[in-house]
């Protein structure tokens, strides 16, 4: 694209018609300029290398500048004639959308004035609030007319039943009746327990004292029926009340439904008309903000022409006197010859005999002096290989008894959990939807997805510290945390080099555990997990050479947790 015609074009329009300038480029400057520059890429970069070939020294300089300074504005229109295409078409849009988003806006103002609506919540327009106003009382009164029936029933069942309404505590006079009657029977009660039947049916004092006692009763019975008029009546009375409450209510109701429901219909078209204008809205902000990020990449995204080094006048011509060069090299090419057969001559040494080596026909011991005296280069310090790695060391069993009695709760329950088969990752994962207290069991959370059986002690740990209410089963965090556990209970129980004791020494003190009683590496990560392919084959070298067992036929827990679930023992 450097030397393109449109580009070597506004070349010729920069440069102008002065008789110098035509005389080099011929009667066609474009084709002119097109045999003079050529142009060459620098491998592996973005470099490009300008030159200019001609019998005037002085034009060439002002061709490769003029060339630079030509390309340079040639891309920038052209970039800029590219997106100023995009450009004006989204401002066109974005013109377009203020004239659409004012235009639906009065829309929907002039919609929300003709028809009196104050929002689009349904509550807060007068018409709507009113019915629904209307609505709510007349459940409450249809719930009155209900309760109402409802009481008006059970009167009359009371009634038919023959039981009392308007009792004492209601009627005062009732109340003063059955006073004075149960006087009277409290006298009455006295003479048959003092006189026999006869004498009181003989006796006048007697007899008027049961007339006395039978008028009171029958007043009684008139009161108590005088009552359940009046309960009847009051329940009828309440009753009608209440009808006439709920059909007035629903009378005012159908009365406004009409006239809702126009207003509903209006609400939803004045709903849909702001949807119109939320969407248009959201079209205007999308364009206004693409036009933003447009502009903002255009001055980052547009092509930059840097010239390195601009063309000077040429102080030497660029073809050289290959023919002058050719004999200085012949010249040289020769006299080095000569002088290398001049120094060999001088410096050649007798010939020496070679002394016979015989090899004897038995094995020879190979020794550091044979080794450096047939092969000079190992005289050298020997290459040394790396120590390998120090075996871990596996506890006894009163070390791990010192140390589960060492520990906090916390620790032990971190320890109790290696010697279970965890892993310090597996244990600080740990949560309670992972256990299942009643069934015993326990969902290793990881990759590794195995369920290991809940055993004491560390059932009876787990539960103690559900009884505690902690939130979560793990007692670390982290795993800086576990080893500060188990590496202060091991100096707390005094063990040897307590600082080696890790959760990597305790996890392999399980495994050894395990492996020791015959257990079959096929079955081992079921209870340990995966072991690596590395730590597989040490174990496999180290295991005792017996017959392997299934699980079932191997101890699960060491003898130190066997203790301390079992004291007694």
């Amino acid at each position: 694209m450097l030397t393109s015609r449109p580009v070597l074009e506004k070349m010729v329009a920069r440069l102008g018609n002065s008789d110098e300038v035509s005389k080099d480029l011929g009667p066609d400057p474009v084709q002119g300029l097109g045999r003079m520059l050529s142009t060459e890429r620098v491998e592996g970069t973005q470099v490009v290398r300008v030159q200019a070939q001609g019998t005037d020294r002085e034009l060439l300089p002002r061709l490769v500048n003029t060339l630079t300074d030509v390309y340079r504005e040639h891309l920038a229109s052209a970039y800029k004639t590219s997106v100023g295409s995009g450009n004006t078409q989204l401002r066109d849009e974005i013109r377009l959308l203020d004239q659409q988003v004012a235009a639906k806006r009065q829309e929907v103002e002039a919609f929300r004035a003709r028809y009196d609506i104050v929002s689009a919540e349904r509550d807060e327009n007068q018409l709507l609030s009113t019915v629904k106003g209307l609505g709510e009382s007349l459940n409450d009164a249809n719930a009155d007319v209900a309760a109402a029936e409802g009481h008006l029933r059970a009167v009359r069942n009371a009634i038919a039943a023959g039981e009392v309404l308007g009792g004492p505590k209601n009627n005062p006079t009732l109340a003063d009746i059955e006073k004075r009657g149960s006087q009277l029977r409290e006298q009455l009660h006295e003479l048959e327990l003092r006189f026999t039947p006869q004498y009181l049916d003989l006796d006048p004092a007697a007899k008027a004292l049961r007339g006395r006692l039978a008028n009171l009763e029958q007043q009684m019975g008139s009161e108590r029926a005088a009552g359940q008029r009046t309960a009847l009546a009051e329940a009828q009375q309440k009753l009608t009340s209440a009808r006439e409450a709920a059909e007035r209510l629903q009378q005012q109701l159908n009365g406004n439904k009409q006239a809702a429901q126009a207003f509903a219909a209006r609400l939803n078209e004045y709903k849909a008309m702001q949807e119109d204008l939320a969407h248009l809205e959201q079209l205007h902000r999308g364009a206004i903000e693409r036009l933003a990020q447009l502009e903002a990449g255009e001055a980052e995204n547009a092509p930059r022409v840097e010239v390195l080094e601009a063309a000077t006048v040429p102080q030497e011509a660029l073809y050289p006197p290959y023919l002058l060069a050719g004999i200085g090299a012949a010249a040289s090419l020769v006299l080095g010859i000569f002088a290398v057969q001049f120094i060999e001559f001088f410096a050649r040494r007798d010939p020496v005999p070679e002394q016979p080596f015989f090899h004897p026909f038995w094995p020879q011991p190979l020794t550091r002096d044979a080794l450096t005296a047939q092969r000079p280069l190992l005289t050298a310090e020997p290459m040394r290989l790396p120590a390998p790695d120090a075996p871990l060391r596996q506890l006894a069993d009163a070390e791990v008894a010192a140390l589960l009695q060492a520990a906090n709760d916390d620790g032990r329950l971190l320890m109790v959990a290696l010697f279970a088969g965890l892993t310090v990752e597996e244990i600080i994962g740990l949560r309670w939807d992972d256990l299942d207290l009643d069934a015993g069991t326990l969902k290793a959370p990881g990759r590794s997805g195995r369920i290991l059986q809940l055993r004491e002690p560390l059932r009876g740990l787990i539960n103690a510290r559900q009884a505690a209410q902690q939130p979560t089963p793990t007692p670390a965090s982290s795993a800086d945390e576990a080893a500060d556990f188990v590496m202060c209970a091991a100096y707390d129980a005094g063990l040897a080099d307590a600082h080696e004791v890790t959760p990597a020494i305790l996890r392999h003190t399980y495994v050894a555990f395990l492996l020791q009683q015959g257990a079959r590496f096929a079955d081992i990560g079921r209870i340990v997990g995966r072991l690596p392919q590395e730590e597989l084959s040490a174990y496999m070298r180290l295991a005792p050479a017996q017959a392997r067992v299934p699980l079932e036929q191997v101890d699960l827990i060491p003898p130190a947790l066997r203790a301390m679930a079992d004291p007694q023992s």
